[in-house]
This record gives structure tokens, sequence and C-alpha cells, in this order.
């Protein structure tokens, strides 16, 4: 595969295909939800296999869950991480969206441990360590995944874990005041509470896991959110050394301890992401080794034999009606507008030219002559503009400066067109200064 870098000296060098359903063959049907279906699919162009998810626009605005979807989408464009699902394309034509993400063969946490009943401290430590890379990740992007939990951590082939749904997530500048978002029982203390939140509430879904890994059961079981909420305000629980299983330490009980700290400000992980990766019970443990992955996972799923599940999604009179008013509303139109998204940082794309997906179905396609029309006139006008210039560090490919302002026919430009991931930062060329207000439409 190519691996030259699309885009040289500020200018677009390959333009890139318009995905759209036809671009992949559908070999299975593999899951299914409240309005989506997923798929087992191959791209045409390279043969990759991939997760499709399909979700009908009616359905999701019947639902009222437009912003959740977009938030989500927006989120993944900004990440790509060997521990989390990543999401290569997203698309839409008339009637549905798309996600284009991993496909993850070995199913997800939840299921092991209804089979295992409990994991051993080797696999615990191992599944924790491979969780805590993603969130450290998901941190350092301002994120906030907020329903950490065993369905939603799920294991590939070679039983490394990978973090999933980001339905929730928020930025952590975004959160709202009062908001109580998560699964109870997982749910930290300050959050059952609407009170503000960070990274540490992430850690305290971690050390609830952890704990149900340990004993095969929640610490807290209660029938009610109330009755939850009053035995967390009520006693603390914590794991005493008589009590550990075979195979566990004491080492390993002090992490789930201080992971369940109903005091943000005693909880571990309240000092950050390497807080909790220095605790005693990782000591010697080969952070650098695991995001290579040169581990040996202590656990293997079964091999794959998922030959595709039959679904239809059910359908009434009274949801006919509804979703024939939603279809002919002015919203349906414009819900999505800004829903695609092309991965740049996968090198298999770059080994030839495509054509550029910023069509967007609305009532009639944007025409791509008026979108390129003033590409000659910016190209000038960029040259003197050193405030809109930033550098990457090429030690740590990380950016040291924020662009400061995008001129206006630039926004207008990108109204229509799609973000690349700007979190992979090879992308850029090292040591060179990028005009980087060509592709971005927001500030970083």
């Amino acid at each position: 595969m190519g691996s030259q870098n699309p885009r040289t000296n500020g200018k677009i060098t390959h333009s890139i295909e318009q995905i759209t359903r036809n671009s992949f063959e559908f070999i299975c049907l593999i899951g299914h939800g409240g309005f989506s279906k997923v798929w087992k699919v191959k791209w045409k162009k390279t043969h990759a296999i991939f997760a499709l998810k399909e979700m009908s626009k009616t359905r999701i605005m019947d639902k009222k869950c437009e912003n959740t979807i977009l938030l989500e989408r927006d989120l993944l464009s900004k990440m790509n991480h060997p521990f989390i699902v990543n999401m290569h394309f997203s698309f839409q034509d008339l009637n549905s969206l798309y996600l284009v993400m991993d496909l993850i063969t070995g199913k997800d946490l939840r299921y092991h441990l209804s089979k295992q009943k409990k994991f051993t401290a080797e696999q615990s430590k191992f599944f924790l360590a491979c969780t805590i890379l993603g969130l450290e990740y998901i941190h350092f992007n301002n994120i906030l995944h907020r329903d950490i939990k065993p369905d939603n951590l799920v294991l590939d082939k070679n039983g490394y874990v990978k973090i999933t749904d980001f339905g929730i997530s928020r930025k952590m500048d975004q959160l709202i005041a009062g908001e109580s978002s998560g699964t109870p029982g997982y749910m930290a203390p300050e959050v059952m509470c609407g009170k503000v939140h960070s990274i540490d509430s992430d850690y305290y879904c971690l050390g609830i896991m952890a704990y149900e890994f340990m004993k095969g059961v929640r610490p807290y079981l209660c029938r009610s959110n109330a009755e939850l909420k009053k035995q967390m305000m009520e006693k603390q629980i914590f794991i005493n050394k008589l009590e550990l299983p075979d195979g566990w330490g004491i080492e390993a009980a002090d992490f789930i301890n201080r992971l369940i700290k109903r005091k943000q400000n005693e909880r571990l992980g309240h000092g950050g992401d390497s807080e909790v990766k220095n605790h005693l019970w990782f000591k010697g443990f080969s952070w650098d080794k695991l995001y290579r992955r040169e581990l040996q996972s202590p656990y293997i799923p079964e091999e794959e034999t998922n030959k595709g599940i039959n679904y239809t999604m059910p359908i009434d009179n009274e949801m006919m009606k509804r979703y024939k008013k939603i279809m002919n509303s002015k919203e349906y139109k414009v819900a999505f507008k800004k829903f695609l998204f092309f991965n740049l940082y996968d090198k298999n794309l770059y080994n030839e030219k495509y054509k550029n997906p910023h069509e967007i179905y609305e009532d009639q396609l944007i025409q791509k002559s008026k979108i390129y029309k003033n590409d000659d006139k910016l190209d000038n006008e960029n040259k003197d503009q050193d405030k809109n210039y930033i550098k990457t560090n090429d030690k740590d490919n990380v950016f040291e400066n924020k662009i400061k302002s995008v001129n206006q026919p630039l926004k207008t430009k990108f109204d229509q067109m799609n973000l690349f991931n700007r979190n992979n930062y090879n992308f850029f060329e090292k040591s060179q200064n990028i005009p980087i207000n060509k592709y971005l439409k927001d500030d970083l």
C-alpha cells in the first residue's frame, strides 16, 4: 500500500472517493438495535473487512436521538487509538446514516463474564490495563466516556480490550450542570447526584467493574436508583483482605478499594491517569509493550462462528404515520447535514486518487463546482497569513499552537465538507509549517 502523505506543502494532492452503501459488499447481519442494524461488510476498493452500522433517520428522529448520534460521530471523528473501536467513515443517503467501524469479533466482556462467572487476577489486570490506556487517550482528548462497563468493552481475536459506545460521552467543557448520565450500578456518586464530575468518575466505573471481575457481582445491588443512591451515601464498600479469592493479592484489593472511594478527592485517578497506571498492583507492568500489542493476552476468545442473523425491524400503521410526517418535515432534510467523515489516517486509502465525498443529501445535491471555485484565490490569500499556521512537534507529534481564526470563505466551504481526523498528527509533514486553516473548519 502506498504511504505517501496526501497533502504536500498545503495543497491537496489526493482527493477522496465518494463513499456510499454500494462501496461495500454486505456479508451478513451481525447485530441490531432500536433504530439500527450492524452488518459485516467488505470494502470493495481494498477488500478490508469492517462493521457497518446502518441507522434509520426516521426512527432516530422519532426517538429524538439526533443530537446523541451526531455527538458520537463528532467524538469518534477526533480519535484513533488501538484500544478504542475506531470509526473509519461516516456517510448517509436519503433514508439512513452509516458508521463504518472496526470489526471486533470477540464479543463484549459482559458475555465472557456471564460465561466465566469471574475472571482471574491475571485476566482482570490485562483487561483493566487495556481499558486504562484507552481511557488515558480519551481523557487526553478532553472527553469523558461516562459509561465504562463490561457491556462496552469488546475483545478482539487476540484477547485485547477495546472501548466502544460513546453515545453518552461528552467533551469536558460541554458538561451540563445537574446532568446525570450512565448505567446505574456503575455511576459514580457525584454523577448520581448531578454534581460536577471529571476523569475520576470514569475510574470509579473502572473500579466497580474490577470488583465485579473479582467477585462476580457488583458491590451495590438495588431495585431502584433511589435505593442505590441511598446505599452509596450510607456505606463505603471495600474489599477485606480476608475475603480475597485465590490468586488475588492485597495490592489488587487496594487498587479496587481506592477506585471506588465515594469522595472524589480520595479516589485513585483524581490526580490524573498516570496515578492509576503507577499503582503498586501494576509495578513492573510493561505499558509500552501493551500499547505495541506485544503481550500475550491471558484470555483468548473462541474463534467467531457467527454466520449472521435474521432480523426485520418492527413497524405498524401508527409508526408509519409518524415516520411519514417526519420525512415530510424541514428538519428531516437538514438534521444530519454534517454527518460525513473520512479517516484520512488510514494509509490503505492513499494508494489511489479518489473523488471528494462531500455531496450531501438534501432536497437537491450540492454542486462540487461551487465548493471549489475559489480554491486558487484562497491559496494566494493564505500565503501571507502566518497567524493561521501551526507547527507540529517532530518528537511528540503534538500541536504547539492553536488556530486563531479561519476566514469566512473557508467557513462557507467547510459547511459542506468533512473534517479529517485531526488527532493523527503524523498526517502532517514533519518539520514544515502547514496552512492548517485550509483543512479545519473550527478552532482546535
